[in-house]
């Protein structure tokens, strides 16, 4: 990965001018969107400060159990993800809102267990300012009650909206006939770090530099495609997201039912396409799957780059590699040829 992360406005295409307009808001739970499946919130404790991009919670409106439980069916919380995919389609926004589209170049779209899903599902969309300095980091997860409070421009969340009811009916256009995991043309050579292979996904583990603290895991699904590198990721299209959820649901409910750790699941990637210059090389927002150290809460995952990384012992290796050969199969094999209108 680049030593330089930010984008440089060149790169961006966007003169250097004020984005903060005079109406704001604060974040205090306000429901800013709104249908028959979920609700979208500007969350009461903002996991991100204004100036640096903004944060929307996805709530189903009926209670679903978290993703890792093994009792959970993947299927009911697709419809979830289908949405937590247009909210940060709409957190993007797009190159015609001027100055609004600069803080929303990186996007994170995480289901945390902590922050409500060990008792439901609920999903985090937070998009990032290609300017400001978290740009390509990791999502600080503070302590007690150390949250922003700052407003949000009302303006920004205005357009949040209006993406949403156009992002919405665009994903419902992308739902068709077309059968998902049906491509047996695997076109890669899995590496070291591969655990687990399923059509064309690796399920990975770091021996070394794993991006996760001292006794946590670290896991990942990769893409192998014969397509352009940047359709690897979730925000490339609808049925390469649901797959991946697919896959990392299933990664996450095998790893507790063996191990017992609960699995925090992360896509985060730059969802600007196209790109320019340095920061191609972090087009692709594919799922990371991360696991606390049992003396810790929630994972903590340190900053890049250029930290001091811990190794993840080969035993503890051996241990997730054995939970997805017993576990995967069955909770994969049911979704192999299912269109994507018989699930969504």
């Amino acid at each position: 990965m680049p030593e330089n992360l930010t984008p440089s406005e060149e790169d961006l295409g966007l003169e250097s001018k004020s984005y903060r307009m005079t109406k704001e808001l604060e974040y205090n739970n306000e429901v800013i969107f709104d249908n028959d499946e979920i609700r979208l919130v500007l969350p009461e404790k903002p996991l991100v400060a204004p100036e640096e991009g903004v944060h929307v919670r996805v709530e189903p409106k009926e209670a679903q159990k978290p993703y890792f439980d093994p009792e959970a069916k993947i299927g009911e919380s697709l419809e979830t993800f289908k949405s937590a995919l247009a909210a940060a389609r709409s957190v993007f926004g797009s190159q015609e809102q001027g100055d609004n589209y600069f803080w929303s170049q990186w996007v994170n779209v995480h289901l945390v267990p902590r922050f409500g899903g060990q008792n439901q599902l609920q999903v985090e969309v937070i998009g990032r300012n290609a300017r400001g300095e978290t740009w390509a980091q990791p999502v600080d997860y503070p302590e007690g009650e150390e949250y922003q409070k700052n407003p949000i421009v009302r303006e920004e969340i205005e357009m949040i909206k209006r993406e949403m009811l156009q992002n919405n009916r665009d994903i419902d256009n992308e739902i068709s006939n077309e059968p998902i995991f049906n491509n047996e043309d695997y076109s890669g050579e899995p590496d070291e770090k591969t655990i687990y292979t399923f059509q064309n996904y690796e399920v990975r583990m770091a021996r070394e530099n794993p991006h996760v603290n001292e006794g946590g895991l670290h896991l990942w699904v990769h893409a192998n495609t014969k397509e352009d590198e940047k359709y690897e990721g979730v925000q490339s299209g609808l049925r390469h997201g649901i797959e991946q959820f697919i896959i990392a649901s299933a990664v996450a409910k095998s790893v507790y039912q063996e191990l017992g750790v609960p699995i925090e699941i992360h896509f985060s990637g730059n969802w600007g396409l196209p790109v320019r210059g340095h920061w191609k090389e972090n087009l692709s927002a594919h799922a990371n799957l991360y696991g606390a150290p049992s003396s810790e809460e929630g994972a903590k995952l340190p900053p890049r780059p250029g930290f001091e990384r811990p190794t993840i012992p080969e035993e503890t290796r051996q241990k997730a590699r054995q939970a997805l050969e017993v576990n995967m199969a069955k909770y994969l094999n049911e979704f192999v040829g299912a269109n994507l209108n018989q699930l969504l």
